[in-house]
């Protein structure tokens, strides 16, 4: 698979969750992280998990969109690959946002959870509850 289909897949994503189609987005995370854990590219994977985050951020899941986004922000940074800066926006949006509905300590603790998250284990927590 090459990059410029990985990145066709994940504006597909994108756009789905851009349009609040959570239901439609949720599936195309699924099939884009089954592909990912197979490459094992951690920079893809991270994107997904950040979609998925805002995704489920948006729905209410606050715990679990922070979880999701610490798995994502570790990868990046074990992998060296920052967020463009306008993505980089979004995404401390979604992590503001899940924040702001956390207590403190409970933000805390899935963010610690999450940013410990082994790659694999951070795509199995992500997969749950999506559609296939």
């Amino acid at each position: 698979m090459g990059k410029s289909t990985c990145a066709r897949g994940l504006a597909q994503e994108a756009l789905a969750r851009e349009q609040q189609d959570y239901e439609q987005a949720k599936g195309r995370y699924h099939e884009s992280l089954t592909i990912y854990q197979r490459l094992g590219n951690a920079t893809y994977t991270a994107w997904c998990l950040e979609g998925i985050a805002a995704v489920v951020c948006a729905e209410g899941s606050y715990e679990r969109a922070t979880r999701l986004a610490a798995a994502a922000a570790a990868l990046r940074s074990a992998a060296h690959t920052p967020l463009p800066p306008t993505e980089q926006e979004d995404f401390d949006k979604v992590v503001m946002s899940a924040g702001a509905e956390l207590d403190e300590r409970v933000f805390t603790e899935q963010w610690d959870i999450g940013s410990t998250l082994a790659q694999d284990d951070a795509i199995s927590y992500a997969l749950i509850g999506l559609p296939k």
